[in-house]
């Protein structure tokens, strides 16, 4: 019986389609060259407003990029998706243990608890910049196991990433690849 659910943040509660679509448009050439990488910021390495003025010294072809990761963007760049909020508001009621599992950087954190009563809806958190690890290190995930002492038979846990949901299973984790909520509702009558 499933009694916890891990959730991703990005492509589950929050749409970071804006981010994928502008990293998708630039030529990484110039980055890796320049020693630098968007997983610094994940891995709390590197502050994101630091990342966004390399961008930007980097050239007019970075801009677009730039601006998409600049926190003061976020309102437009990175919604809510509300019907996963709303689910999760159910599944709190029925008594469900709810976490998130992110690679997430700090000011994406604070803008998501800004938008969502995060704090009364998630029991915890285990987000990359704070444990300077990352999805899909399997290292991560046995944080979370740890962490939060969870039985892995009672858990299912939810990524929009194919190869996060892979790892997940492959360390025993019940992981379901996320499009919709209907993957949620789905794998919880099973």
């Amino acid at each position: 019986m499933i009694k916890n659910i891990v959730l991703d943040v990005g492509g589950v509660i929050l749409d970071d389609s804006a981010f994928s679509k502008a990293r998708n448009r630039v030529d990484t050439t110039k980055l890796k060259k320049n020693k630098v990488s968007f997983s610094k910021c994940l891995l709390g390495k590197m502050e994101v407003t630091e990342f966004v003025n390399i961008l930007r010294r980097l050239g007019k072809e970075y801009e677009e990029y730039a601006s998409v990761l600049s926190p003061e963007n976020y309102e437009k760049n990175l919604p809510v998706i509300n019907e996963t909020v709303e689910l999760i508001y159910k599944l709190k009621e029925q008594g469900y243990k709810l976490y998130i599992f992110s690679n997430i950087t700090h000011p994406t954190l604070e803008y998501l608890k800004k938008k969502v009563d995060i704090e009364n809806l998630i029991d915890d958190m285990v987000c990359s910049h704070i444990e300077h690890l990352m999805k899909p290190d399997k290292e991560f995930y046995e944080r979370l196991i740890k962490k939060f002492n969870i039985n892995k038979e009672e858990t299912i846990f939810f990524d929009d990433k194919i190869k996060n949901v892979e790892v997940g299973n492959s360390v025993g984790i019940k992981s379901v690849q996320f499009n919709s909520i209907s993957d949620i509702l789905r794998s919880l009558e099973k």
